[in-house]
């Protein structure tokens, strides 16, 4: 919209312009101002109407002078129009004005009373009036910001005009053009709007009126409606006008209104030739487009955009700025949350000819943020650039790629060739791979197989060269990602596996300080007395540790004081909530029982209030907090930024507090105002404006730099606190961090002097070398015994860490949002209970003697301590009084027992893997797993528990029940190949495969899959009709060893480590159900620990011959294409909608298995293909998520045929679909 257009609509333009009325600025006086006057300016159109309303009221006749400004014409509104066009219904309307103005101030704060007001003056007024007043009422909902009731007010007007036996056409018009451009104007009343201009006789003015009509409501903020170019095609051809001219001036005119880029996809899609006609003819509309599109967002529509510019030559018309644009479209495919938008191939496809039009002194393509945050780019983006010769700047150290499996469309090996790229592909295929999975798919893309080789070099090296917890992550990687495939790739992987020596990097972490070193009297005395479940509350210098049964209050010195709790009846009878603070004496206890709360002070027990202000969000919502939760004046606790004094019913909110012994700063960081501390007013418990400490003053940033708040501390020394082991300078406690927004550099300073910086690279992962997002400091350690220190970083579990290099020497949980810890963690096994961050400080060196012979312990003492962690727990013991007397303390001892016993169980992870990699079945299935599972999906139960496993899981299966391998060797892989796909439930009931299979929406590598399984089975014991299923629950130690496998000379068992407690079977069980997993069973076997249930498999439709023969005729034939008609037949036999018809015809796809949702939908291809519509997709496959999968694959199996090729007869095949479903109704 141009700046004259821009004026003329508000009402400024110049009084002289082209389209507009004069608007002039008329003066009243009334008897109650006195000399103060009342100025309005008034367009020509609507002054006659407000003189008369407001003479009615009293006010004078108006001094009008010359025009100041012209506008666009404006029909009087109401009770205007009536004083004009009804001068005997002028009183009724003139008495309607006051109620109106009180509705118009509802429609703010109360829009549903507003309108419901409104809709009571209109009875009273006659139906003549009502166009006029619905259009003043859709008026002030404009003005409300109301736009949608503003549109039906209109529609409720034009909904009057039918009742009148005539409507003024330039009136109509007029209101039209007006609501359009206010954006509301409904599709509804667009359409009857144009049915009527079709009715005129004037076929120019109908479509001038049209065309204005549809600019001005697109350049209002409403996208076109989907029928808008073909109803201005046909009002233009009635007019003799040129339709293609047309189209062109409709795009020039709108292309630069962001409303035009909201239009529904088929409103582009469904005359794709019209636009592009118009796009061809319209050099500026191509310039303007092309750039446009870079400002959109990603959506799926963007191959299409791309497409429809390149055949109308905008790209060959972008000269000197290609480099720039490319930059702008590139961008787009970026996000900071994996995975980033796909690049269309479109565009990807034009990027060779673009290339050879960036001039050489243009800038590179730069796809960066210009910050240290992590952020994904489509690895096509890159590789085809590289490969097309697009220069790219170097990239960002935080730059990450997605999609970059896809071998062919992503160029690898151009990315792989660059070694700029070569790290942040390093870094994309580590990422990826954070949760489960075993590194199948990657092995098989040749390109990647130098960096996989590098990657577990780095493993293996690091599993020896760094200290302990460093070892320790190397060794988990390694064995839960290490594939066969791997070790075919690397000849020497199992002599290198095998020559792991943890000695080395355990002396390391002994030498260094294990956190068993330092302890807490108070709170380890407490947690000995304590039930299991116990939770940590801080009031800081006080902290109060409880359970649901008694509660004590330590500090510094000791024990303050204990209460035992006064619990609700029937408590026992759930899982509850129960909290308990210290405050000014007392404890103030809060419980909540089957969702009824209650709150006491121990003071006075008896007095139990039952409404409390406990909030949802306080109980579930909040982070969990470091423990600066101070005691204030009066020893009361902070709650919130207000004082909490006895009797007090309020609970929560928990901050993050900062004092330096005069004033004290809240912070919670949950919202804007929130993100820095705020001085706490004591008097009133307001927050001040933003005043952060001295100890955080800007000042002491660099520049980029800001704090991490949450990270840094400020606390008053108090006695106990003259050699925290976290520094102090003898009157504060204190630790911030800076984080450089650019760098990401993370500078930290103890408040004794002590200063550093940690790698922007620190992380989770060996040495910190790949990991993203950095783990955060919030502590300096010192250590007994030495002046060497720990660098301590994270949340829920804190790492400790070389400062000078980020290896990692341990880690241990933390505890949850209410400071749980279900299990002492194995580093830290002689603290009984983890004392939040803020009360480390109280930590004291338990036996000093003891930390000095750590700090020179040789490697031989560390080795034959090893050995002994081989044999048994007293031996053990034995060997740590034998080799460490100067060790004395029990929990010291327990800590190193626990430290040791974590490395063992390394050493027999190592040697669980040797044998896994090492081992060899001779029957293989031969099919990648993410295939597989692609497969699979929806037509088995799933549990989103463990990766990579199915493949093997069946393989070793196999091997073991036809005892070609014993039971040692197939438990091996318990754990390691871990199937989240439960293909048990394939075992009689495996036919319908085929169904999937034969479909023409199945992909080519999902059909492959299915084909080689078909073989597999049918040379497999799974065969076999006496198989049996079963579940059991190995027990909590499930994750430490594998249970037995049994075989005898009756019969053989196998268990499986599938998580079955998401399927049907298991959740009819649901009292033994969270721990489940299947055995398979032949022949006859003992019940295996933590039996829960068997059952033999059903005796369906797979034999061997028709195994086979099915996946011959998968093999040979080309895939069943969708029939729209046949999914008709289907529904109507079935009595089914038309879509469930479809997916059960096509094997489910997009379907989720019952009682999981993986957040997978429908591909659009594959909906497109079967003619379905977003909603009615979604619909349907709601519908059927609710069907057992069991169910499904017997359906399936009921319905094939005796002869597998009967399958292509897709009539045939509806028909034996729907006597299946009508006869065992699934679910």
């Amino acid at each position: 919209m141009t700046s004259d257009r821009i004026a003329l609509e508000a009402g400024l333009a110049p009084p002289d312009a082209s389209g507009g009325e004069p608007v002039t600025a008329r003066r009243y006086t009334h008897p109650l101002l006195g000399t103060r006057p009342v100025v309005r300016l008034t367009g020509q159109a609507e002054a006659p109407g407000e003189d008369r309303v407001l003479a009615a009221a009293g006010f004078s006749a108006p001094d009008a002078g010359p025009p100041v400004a012209a506008g666009r014409r404006r029909e009087p509104g109401y009770p205007a129009w009536a004083v004009l066009h009804d001068p005997a219904g002028a009183r009724t309307a003139l008495a309607a004005a006051p109620e109106m103005a009180c509705a118009e101030r509802l429609l703010g704060p109360e829009a549903g009373a507003a309108l419901d007001l409104y809709a009571e003056i209109a009875t009273k007024l006659p139906d003549a009036h009502l166009p006029a007043y619905w259009e003043q009422v859709a008026r002030a909902c404009v003005a409300a910001g109301r736009h949608r009731q503003a549109a039906l007010m209109f529609g409720r007007a034009r909904a009057a005009d039918r009742h009148l036996p005539s409507v003024d056409p330039a009136r109509q018009r007029a209101v039209f053009l007006e609501f359009a451009l206010a954006g509301a104007l409904s599709v509804k009343d667009v359409k009857a709007h144009v049915a009527e201009l079709g009715r005129r006789p004037d076929p120019v003015g109908a479509y001038r009126e049209l065309r204005e009509l549809a600019v001005r409501r697109t350049l209002g903020g409403l996208p076109p409606w989907p029928e808008m170019l073909r109803q201005l095609t046909k009002l233009a051809k009635a007019a003799g006008l040129t339709p293609a001219s047309e189209h062109v001036s409709l795009l020039e005119a709108l292309v630069e209104a962001p409303a035009f880029w909201r239009a529904a996809d088929s409103f582009w899609t469904s005359q794709r030739k019209t636009w592009l006609a118009a796009l061809t003819a319209s050099d500026p509309a191509k310039r303007q487009m092309a750039w446009q599109l870079t400002e959109l967002p990603y959506s799926e529509m963007d191959a299409w955009w791309v497409a429809l510019l390149d055949e109308a030559g905008a790209l060959d018309q972008l000269g000197e700025d290609t480099g720039r644009w490319l930059t702008a479209m590139l961008r787009r495919y970026r996000g900071t949350d994996p995975p980033p938008p796909r690049a269309p191939d479109e565009l990807l496809d034009v990027l060779p000819r673009l290339a050879t039009r960036i001039a050489p002194d243009e800038d590179p393509v730069h796809l960066g943020y210009g910050t240290a945050r992590p952020y994904h780019v489509d690895a096509a983006v890159i590789g085809r650039c590289l490969s097309a010769g697009v220069p790219l700047s170097d990239p960002d150290p935080k730059l990450l790629l997605g999609h970059w499996w896809e071998q062919d469309r992503s160029a690898l090996e151009a990315l792989v060739a660059d070694d700029r790229f070569r790290d942040p592909l390093l870094h994309s295929l580590l990422e990826s791979h954070w949760s489960n999975g075993r590194w199948q798919r990657e092995w098989a893309i040749e390109p990647l197989r130098p960096l996989l080789r590098d990657i577990v070099d780095d493993r293996l090296r690091c599993a020896t060269s760094g200290p302990l917890q460093s070892a320790l992550d190397s060794c988990d990687w390694l064995y839960q990602r290490l594939p066969r495939r791997a070790a075919a790739e690397l000849p020497d992987l199992l002599d290198r596996l095998a020559d792991i020596d943890l000695v080395t990097p355990l002396t390391r972490t002994l030498r260094a300080g294990i956190l068993d070193e330092l302890g807490w009297d108070a709170l380890d005395e407490a947690a000995t007395e304590l039930k299991e479940d116990n939770w940590c509350r801080a009031s800081w210098p006080v902290l109060t540790v409880h359970d649901r049964r008694r509660a004590l209050a330590i500090g510094p010195e000791g024990r303050v004081a204990e209460h035992r709790l006064v619990v609700p009846k029937g408590a026992a009878a759930f899982n509850y909530d129960v909290r308990a603070v210290f405050s000014e004496g007392q404890f103030q206890v809060f419980h909540s029982v089957n969702r009824q709360d209650s709150l006491y002070w121990s003071g006075a027990p008896d007095q139990i209030h039952t409404e409390t202000a406990a909030s949802w969000k306080w109980r579930y919502g909040e982070k969990t907090r470091s423990g600066y939760t101070f005691l204030g004046p009066g020893s009361r606790r902070f709650a919130g930024p207000v004082l909490l004094a006895v009797g007090d019913r309020r609970v929560g909110p928990e901050g993050h507090m900062f004092h330096d012994g005069h004033t004290y700063w809240w912070y919670t960081g949950v919202d804007r105002e929130s993100r820095v501390p705020r001085p706490v007013d004591l008097a009133t418990g307001q927050l001040d404006e933003p005043d952060p400490p001295a100890f955080l003053d800007p000042s002491l940033l660099g520049e980029n730099e800001t704090w991490l708040i949450d990270s840094s501390s400020l606390a008053p020394a108090v006695t106990g606190t003259a050699a925290s082991p976290l520094g102090t300078d003898g009157i504060h406690l204190g630790f911030r961090v800076a984080y450089d927004r650019v760098t990401g550099r993370l500078r930290y300073h103890r408040v004794d002097g002590v200063h550093g910086t940690a790698s922007p690279m620190t992380g989770f992962l060996p040495h910190g070398r790949w990991s993203i997002e950095p783990s955060l400091p919030w502590g300096l350690l010192d250590v007994p015994g030495t002046d060497r220190r720990l660098l301590l970083d994270g949340a829920y579990h804190v790492t400790a860490r070389d400062p000078e290099t980020g290896a990692a020497h341990w880690r241990v949980y933390m505890g949850d949002q209410d400071w749980i810890v279900p299990h002492t963690p194995p580093m830290a096994a002689g603290t009984r209970r983890m004392p939040p961050k803020a009360f480390w400080h109280f930590l004291t060196p338990r036996d000093l003697t003891g930390s000095r012979a750590l700090r020179e312990i040789p490697e031989d003492t560390v080795r034959a301590l090893l050995a002994a962690t081989a044999t048994s727990t007293p031996a053990l013991r034995k060997a740590l009084d034998t080799l460490l007397p100067e060790v004395s303390h029990p929990l010291l001892l327990d800590g190193l027992m626990g430290v040791l016993q974590e490395t063992h169980h390394r050493i027999r992870d190592r040697e669980r893997l040797l044998k896994v990699l090492g081992q060899e079945t001779p029957q293989v299935l031969g099919v990648q797993e993410h295939h597989l599972d692609g497969a699979l999906h929806g037509l088995v139960s799933h549990t989103p528990e463990g990766a990579g496993g199915a493949v093997r899981q069946m393989e070793l299966a196999s091997a073991f029940l036809t005892g070609a391998i014993d039971g040692e060797s197939a438990m091996a892989h318990w754990s390691v190949h871990r199937s989240p796909y439960d293909w048990t439930e394939l075992a009689g009931r495996i036919g319908g495969l085929g169904i999937r299979a034969a479909s023409a929406v199945t992909s080519p590598e999902h059909r492959a899959a299915v084909i080689a399984l078909l073989r597999f089975w049918a040379s497999s014991p799974f065969n076999d009709p006496a198989l049996r299923r079963g579940l059991f629950d190995p027990g909590e130690d499930r994750g430490e060893g594998a249970p037995v496998a049994e075989s005898t000379e009756r019969g053989r068992l196998l268990p499986l480590d599938i998580a079955v407690h998401a399927g049907d079977w298991a959740r009819s069980r649901a009292a033994e159900n969270w721990g489940a997993r299947v055995f398979l069973q032949r022949g006859e076997a003992s019940r295996p620990p933590g039996y829960i249930d068997s059952r033999p498999v059903p005796r369906g439709w797979a034999t061997v011959k028709r195994l086979r023969s099915l996946a011959r005729e998968l093999e040979r034939r080309e895939p069943v294409p969708f029939a729209a008609d046949t999914a008709d037949q289907l529904a109507k036999t079935a009595g089914i909608g038309h879509a469930e018809a479809a997916l059960w015809l096509t094997g489910l796809p997009g379907v989720d298995a019952s009682g999981v949702r993986t957040g997978q939908h429908l591909a659009p291809e594959t909906r497109t293909a079967l003619g379905l519509k977003v909603t009615e997709a979604a619909d349907a496959c709601d519908r059927l998520w609710r069907i057992p999968t069991e169910a499904r694959l017997e359906t399936y199996d009921a319905a094939m045929p005796n002869d597998p090729g009967q399958l292509w007869n897709q009539p045939m095949m509806a028909k034996r679909l729907a006597e299946a479903l009508r006869r065992r109704p699934p679910g």
